[in-house]
């Protein structure tokens, strides 16, 4: 067909300049997608000279949209056109699984599904933004979220390394449900449905666990504030809400220990384990991670301004102590040393509440700060936003602000150890996790094989574990170590005339 020919009931035109065949198309137009998401990206900034330059998020969800898009066009047209033939959906499912699993960008596609999964089951969800050129906004409805969601599982079911998209909607499910960000229950146990149909009841084991972890939870939370109103405890002045979390189902949290919590907050932390230790079992042990806490504080300022302030338990901690101190100035190594908090952490609380946009503390610079061999000028340390150990800090009487419930925001603590970031620090800390949990996967399947087998080849054996595995593709050098670990615990051993035949040993 010849451009500029305009042929009515027309709706799609076959190019005969094909690759070798289809599915090698197929993967040229998912590449184009890619191509031309880039590009998209790039002009973008073009236009946008005079604005700052923006990081690449994986919150940007024109990448996913454009996916769906070419899926729902490339399905649609093997549907009705070629009344679903199975070479078709064949060659379409290579190509998708061929383009989704490269790493051309800074994020994985797994980690894009899954942001943008969390978009949509998050409050405030939206059926615009990111990639949008209307800054007007609608909620999806119940309805709309669900078609996405599905959408989202089939696109899921092209990615090979499953397992990592696992982790990281594992993470977000967390974050969205301790953070009370999740738009609805319901909606949640209809993406774990999606997920357990395509992959088992294994794979979404986690999640289902913490949904009903905070299901569980909500009775428990009844129980105790009966139990707290018939004892007459907390006197009234306090209100504590506890999650109980299953160790196993849940992401692993930082926790900081040794923390000197103050009178208020250890009376409610005392009441609390006499409720559930004593009372509700005396088989488990209570670990608490004051990190995902946040604590409602009724503050008074100038003896007339009375503020609600939402803050993080650490935040707490701080604003507490100067509640209980004569002496209204603090020096910082003072501070550290009564609250135990580790110093990075401190220094990022002191900074979200003296530097940030409410400031309920006052920064108090020391003349001079020496830092290794080098001095600052005092000047230089009185506009920096920058905490330093020889600090001082001051409640703030004279804050004003014309709400009256003001939230303060603080950096995350997880990456207080790393030199290059959130993003890269959690991204480190996924990958070593996964590479664990990976290995623990393959020696498990090795030893299931070995067991049932009692004899094996080497080659039949890495094929058979393979075969095995279907949430990640492992790496035959990595089943090589496995199977050396095993050797090395007595698990295996190798036939004495032939060393390519393993043995089980039971």
């Amino acid at each position: 067909a010849a451009r500029g020919i305009h042929i009515k009931r027309l709706k799609h035109v076959i190019n005969y300049d094909f690759p070798n065949n289809l599915e090698q198309y197929c993967h040229r137009v998912g590449r184009t997608g890619r191509d031309q998401n880039n590009n998209n990206n790039n002009s973008s900034k073009k236009s946008a000279d005079k604005e700052k330059e923006k990081e690449p998020s994986a919150d940007d969800p024109a990448f996913v949209r454009s996916i769906i898009a070419l899926h729902e066009k490339y399905t649609e047209l093997i549907v009705v056109h070629f009344q679903s033939n199975a070479l078709f959906q064949k060659a379409l499912k290579d190509a998708f699984i061929s383009f989704m699993n490269r790493d051309v960008g800074k994020f994985k596609t797994a980690d894009l599904l899954s942001t943008y999964a969390d978009r949509l089951l998050r409050t405030g969800n939206s059926s615009s933004g990111g990639g949008g050129s209307s800054n007007v906004t609608t909620p999806l409805t119940d309805s709309e979220i669900e078609v996405q969601l599905e959408r989202i599982v089939q696109l899921f079911t092209y990615i090979v390394d499953k397992d990592l998209f696992s982790e990281i909607y594992r993470n977000q499910l967390a974050k969205r449900l301790l953070n009370q960000r999740s738009a609805s229950d319901e909606m949640e146990r209809v993406m774990i449905g999606k997920l357990k149909l395509r992959c088992g009841s294994q794979f979404t084991s986690k999640m289902e666990g913490m949904l009903n972890d905070l299901s569980v939870g909500a009775d428990h939370q009844l129980e105790f504030e009966e139990y707290v109103k018939k004892e007459n405890l907390l006197d009234g002045k306090a209100e504590l809400q506890v999650n109980v979390l299953t160790t196993g189902h849940w992401p692993t949290f930082k926790t900081f220990d040794n923390i000197t919590l103050g009178p208020e907050l250890t009376n409610c932390v005392k009441v609390f384990q006499k409720f559930y230790l004593e009372i509700k079992t005396n088989h488990r042990r209570l670990s608490w991670i004051y990190s995902l806490g946040h604590v409602l504080i009724k503050a008074v300022f100038n003896n007339t301004n009375k503020y609600e302030l939402n803050v993080t338990t650490l935040q707490a901690v701080v604003l507490f102590y100067f509640n209980h101190t004569d002496d209204n100035i603090q020096s910082f190594n003072h501070l550290l040393e009564t609250t135990n908090i580790p110093e990075e952490a401190l220094k990022r609380i002191l900074h979200s509440l003296s530097c940030g946009k409410y400031k309920v503390l006052k920064r108090i610079p020391n003349n001079e700060t020496n830092t290794g061999d080098n001095k600052t000028n005092s000047k230089e340390n009185i506009s920096s936003k920058k905490i330093y150990n020889t600090d001082s800090f001051q409640f703030n009487n004279s804050f004003t602000c014309p709400l009256r419930k003001i939230r303060i925001p603080m950096a995350n603590l997880e990456d207080i150890h790393s030199t290059t970031g959130a993003a890269s620090s959690t991204s480190t800390a996924l990958t070593k996790k996964l590479e664990d949990d990976r290995s623990h996967a393959i020696e498990a399947a090795i030893v299931r094989i070995m067991k049932i087998r009692k004899q094996f080849s080497h080659q039949q054996l890495i094929a058979e574990v393979l075969t095995q595995l279907s949430f990640f593709r492992p790496n035959p050098k990595v089943i090589k170590k496995c199977i050396e670990a095993l050797i090395d615990r007595e698990y295996l051993e190798r036939d004495t005339t032939n060393p390519n035949i393993f043995k089980y040993l039971a």
